[in-house]
């Protein structure tokens, strides 16, 4: 997949927010219930993937883009750079190693059946686009998301750290804390 062929939407109105908190809806009841069960994601959809919260991350500094190919919604993504965010979001926070002007990746959310299309590498090499000062992308991901954990091996990323986060009503969530050094940046 060209970059030509998906779009990115950047998010700065109510309509495009409920459209972000609709594919949340979406995409975490079909992938995530599976792996984190329905009353956890449940909790997550309502406390962290709402309008506002969203509106939120956008309103500390935060990017929101909703992803189109051929006109149609496929996902959405969020990145924020350290130098630029409140550092309200504990996750950015809590990555000791991270730079100030190094690049967050926090949210990169795809329909099933657009994943395993090259949208991966397409969002990484925009964020590269927009991110010229910037000497890595970081990001985290739940340890038991096997499939993202090697899409983004295969993409360059390597395994930093490993981190439990209290998100509260008793939800610990383990994530693998990764990273990719951009001085280097070659997709293959």
């Amino acid at each position: 997949m060209e970059n030509k062929m998906l779009n990115f939407i950047e998010v700065k109105n109510p309509r495009l927010l409920k459209i972000v908190s609709e594919l949340a809806n979406k995409i975490w009841n079909e992938y995530y219930k599976p792996m984190l069960g329905d009353f956890q994601v449940r909790y997550m959809l309502e406390s962290i993937h709402n309008i506002e919260s969203i509106n939120k991350e956008i309103n500390d500094g935060y990017k929101y883009f909703l992803l189109q190919k051929n006109d149609q919604n496929i996902g959405y993504l969020s990145f924020v750079k350290r130098s630029e965010t409140k550092c309200t979001n504990n996750r950015i926070c809590d990555i000791k190693e991270m730079g100030e002007n190094d690049i967050f990746l926090h949210k990169l959310y795809i329909l099933k059946q657009f994943r395993g299309l090259g949208i991966g590498k397409a969002v990484l090499e925009y964020i590269i686009k927009h991110s010229k000062d910037s000497a890595q992308i970081w990001l985290m991901v739940n340890k038991h998301n096997k499939s993202a954990i090697d899409a983004y091996e295969r993409l360059g990323f390597y395994r930093k750290d490993n981190m439990q986060i209290d998100i509260g009503k008793g939800y610990i969530i383990n994530e693998v804390v990764m990273a990719r050094e951009l001085q280097q940046y070659q997709v293959s």
